[in-house]
């Protein structure tokens, strides 16, 4: 195995374990998983492709709790990092939790948070 190969696999498996993916789950194809372990895989693949920006629409809504919390780790991983993260989420209480500013859109306006302004 070439160094570029095993840099990729460290790559591949550091994403997956990011956001709980095991082998197993790995070796299967897409209709072999769940819809939540498909989420998964999905942030894992961004997680791997180390973009200078990452968009997360609605990355939590199919996991359980201990899930949600291993995304958002790693999503707050990716912004430590110096990347741009946009997450797009119903769910106010998370990105509160999490964002540093956010937006509201509501009756076809956009206005700031005001948990969260900034």
């Amino acid at each position: 195995m070439g160094k570029g190969t095993r840099d990729s696999a460290e790559v591949v498996r550091a994403a997956a374990d990011a956001v709980l993916l095991d082998d197993d789950l790995l070796a299967r194809r897409p209709g072999e998983v769940s819809d939540g372990q498909l989420q998964r895989a999905i942030v894992a693949r961004g997680i791997a492709q180390r973009p200078a920006f990452f968009i997360c629409d609605e990355p939590t809504s199919m996991l359980d709790p201990i899930t949600t919390a291993a995304i958002v780790a790693a999503l707050r991983d990716i912004a430590a990092g110096g990347a741009g993260v946009l997450l797009i989420s119903h769910d106010l209480r998370l990105l509160r939790a999490v964002a540093d500013r956010g937006y509201v859109v509501e009756g076809g306006k956009v206005t700031p948070d005001r948990e969260l302004a900034g």
